[in-house]
């Protein structure tokens, strides 16, 4: 339970080591109670947002939103087509020096099975390959799961 008591010492600066219980000499045993520091350091509530009049638009991030031009989708265009060949770059890495091995250590070439010897990045990016529409690591990626796991 809580209990708050009144202070009579109201003015009256407490000290970390008051708040933590710490006693460093007799004098400050005889004015510390737990009641009172309690009352120190009780916070109020937290004020709620100011309510907005309801013909204000606002997104639920606080950015209003811009209709994309056309330029913008080209760019966002580039943008897709540099990631699928980064995963690509990096799935043809994977195949050649680690298939089948957990991860690929990229300076020595080679794989290890550090997160149990499943396969984990060929199982993780056979979705990234199904979301990104590369149909060839798909086969590839779906083949080797069929035949180990």
């Amino acid at each position: 339970y809580l209990m708050l008591t009144h202070d009579t010492i109201p003015s009256r600066v407490v000290s970390r080591d008051q708040v933590f219980g710490i006693r460093k000499n007799e004098e400050n045993n005889s004015s510390t109670n737990g009641a009172g520091r309690l009352k120190k350091f009780w916070r109020r509530a937290p004020r709620l947002p100011p309510q907005l009049p309801p013909d204000t638009k606002v997104s639920n991030n606080g950015i209003n939103h811009v209709p994309a031009t056309l330029d913008d989708k080209s760019l966002w265009i580039t943008r897709q087509q540099k990631v699928k060949e980064a995963f690509t770059y990096a799935w043809s890495g994977y195949k050649k020096y680690a298939m089948g091995y957990d991860e690929l250590m990229p300076v020595s070439q080679r794989g290890i099975d550090g997160l149990g010897g499943l396969g984990a990045t060929v199982v993780d990016a056979l979705d990234t390959a199904m979301i990104m529409g590369i149909d060839e690591v798909v086969a590839e990626a779906g083949s080797w799961v069929e035949e180990h796991l």
